[in-house]
Order: C-alpha cells, then sequence, then structure tokens
C-alpha cells in the first residue's frame, strides 16, 4: 500500500509538471501570436508608407502604377491573340500615362505564374521555370535590348527642327539610294539605300512613309545639305531618356546603347564614319533600346 501512495504521489507531480509544461507552451504561443500580428501591423504600416513615398516622387520618374489586375489581364490576352496571328513567341506591351510618364500596364511574354512564388517555389517548379529556353524570368520590357529601327526618326525630326537644320516644308529627294564616297578614295563609293524610291518629301511625308535618305540627309547630311552629326543625335536621344536607365520600381532594368565615335574605338578599336551616322539616324547599326525607352 505504501508502495501504491508513493506511485500515486508520483504520478500526480508528473501530471502538474506536464500541465504546468502545457500552460509554459500555450503562453509561449500566445506571445508568438502577438508578435505575428504586430508583424502584420508594421508590414501594413511600412506598406502605407512607401505608398505615400510612391505618391510624392518626382512626376518624372517613371512609377509602376496603377497596375490594375484585371486590365493585365486583358491586356495579356489581346497581345496573345497578335502574337498567335504573327507566329511569334515574344512580345511585349507598356501602356502609358502620357500626362506624368507613369506605367499603367506592362506585360512581357513569355511569362511566368508568379503564384508558384508566393508561397515558396518548389525545387522541382524553380528548375522548370530557370531552364525554360523562353527565359520567361526575362522581362523583356525593360531588360531587352534591341535595335529601335524607326522609331527613332520622329526623335532625328524634331532635333533637325530644334537645331534649325531644316523646315518641316523642306524637300529631300528619294530615288531608292544614295552614295558617298570614301574618305580615303574619292573613287570607291558607297551606296546606302531606302526601302523604295519616294520622290520628293517633306518632313510629315518622311516620318509616315519612313523615308531612309530623308533621314540619312538630316542626321549625317548629303552634298550640301547639313546634317546633325553623330554628337547632336546622341544629345537628343539622351533628352529623350535613351542611353540610360529611366528608374522605373522593377529590377533588372537595362540601358541600351547609344553608339559613339569615342565607344566605337573603345569596344571595337574601329574609327567611325559617315556610314555609322547614317545608320543610327534610321535606328539600324548598333543602337539598342528596351521597349520600356521607346514607350
Amino acid at each position: 500500500q505504501a508502495n501504491l501512495q508513493t506511485t500515486l504521489a508520483s504520478s500526480q507531480t508528473q501530471i502538474r509538471q506536464a500541465e504546468t509544461e502545457i500552460q509554459t507552451t500555450k503562453n509561449a504561443l500566445e506571445q508568438d501570436n502577438i508578435a505575428l500580428e504586430q508583424a502584420r501591423i508594421a508590414l501594413n504600416q511600412a506598406e502605407l508608407t512607401l505608398s505615400e513615398l510612391e505618391t510624392s516622387r518626382d512626376s518624372a520618374k517613371v512609377v509602376l502604377d496603377n497596375a490594375n489586375a484585371e486590365l493585365q489581364r486583358k491586356v495579356h490576352k489581346i497581345l496573345r491573340k497578335h502574337m498567335d496571328a504573327l507566329k511569334i513567341d515574344r512580345g511585349v506591351v507598356i501602356i502609358m500615362d502620357p500626362t506624368n510618364g507613369a506605367v499603367i500596364n506592362l506585360v512581357s511574354i513569355p511569362d511566368f505564374d508568379s503564384n508558384l512564388f508566393e508561397l515558396g517555389i518548389s525545387q522541382e517548379n524553380f528548375e522548370k521555370v530557370i531552364s525554360d529556353p523562353a527565359k520567361p524570368l526575362f522581362n523583356r520590357a525593360i531588360s531587352g535590348e534591341y535595335p529601335s529601327g524607326s522609331t527613332i526618326k520622329p526623335i532625328i525630326a524634331a532635333a533637325a527642327l530644334e537645331e534649325k537644320i531644316l523646315s518641316p516644308s523642306f524637300l529631300i529627294y528619294s530615288g531608292g539610294s544614295i552614295q558617298v564616297p570614301s574618305i580615303h578614295n574619292s573613287d570607291v563609293l558607297y551606296e546606302f539605300k531606302d526601302w523604295k524610291a519616294h520622290g520628293w518629301a517633306d518632313m510629315r511625308k518622311a516620318i509616315a512613309d519612313s523615308i531612309n535618305i530623308y533621314f540619312y540627309t538630316i542626321g549625317g547630311g548629303f552634298k550640301d545639305q547639313e546634317g546633325l552629326g553623330i554628337k547632336k543625335i546622341e544629345e537628343y536621344l539622351q533628352k529623350f531618356g535613351w542611353g540610360k536607365r529611366l528608374g522605373i520600381d522593377l529590377m533588372g532594368e537595362r540601358s541600351g546603347l547609344i553608339p559613339s565615335p569615342k565607344w566605337k574605338k573603345e569596344s571595337k578599336n574601329e574609327n567611325w564614319y559617315i556610314g555609322d551616322t547614317y545608320l543610327t539616324s534610321i535606328g539600324q547599326g548598333d543602337i539598342l533600346v528596351t521597349p520600356l525607352q521607346i514607350a
């Protein structure tokens, strides 16, 4: 009987210890819950502060603003439809507010399901994303660098007007190509082609019909007609935000490239020629821009 009482007393002591441990664990859980709630409150306050900071930023800063989910879905669907029609697998759409430069919507395809990262992506899914040859993590809208093509021509035209090189009504003739003698041997002629012979054209027609010879001429000059020259071209492209990061609130933005005599010498160990200026004037050659810079 004495042994039984001793065993019972020992069991009661163990029960009380267990109850104490359970209560201690409950208290710790309650403290954890309180800490978690405080963290959530702090996060909400931080998000509000960040929102206020973004609202008060200089309007010239490119800010990803009002990215409405429904609009995002519609834009994605429309872009995908056009890509399918054109049989291409890469595309970008950027919608901006022209009054302040705010980015309202931005879509880059191929893309990925961001929900995979929401609660922690599995190793298997992560490997699939990063090994995908389509590079869905590569945001082409801000990181893709491409030749500008004829989107440069309105800037070249604006620069020519600003520098008073010619008037909007001044006529330049496009016969399909121009020939420029070599600076080393005048008997050697270099030909620079248009995509067709356009005849006489003023600035309005040159922009509307994308007339290369017109922009060769006002960019680099031809015969008696003065051109901007590469230094002025570089200056005006920079004024339009080319050749530098615009500062959008997304990681990975690239700056593009405005080629220059200094750049060509340093990167290629080659001299700059009039042909380089001509090609830059129509958005070909070495010039690179991001879709965001064009937008």
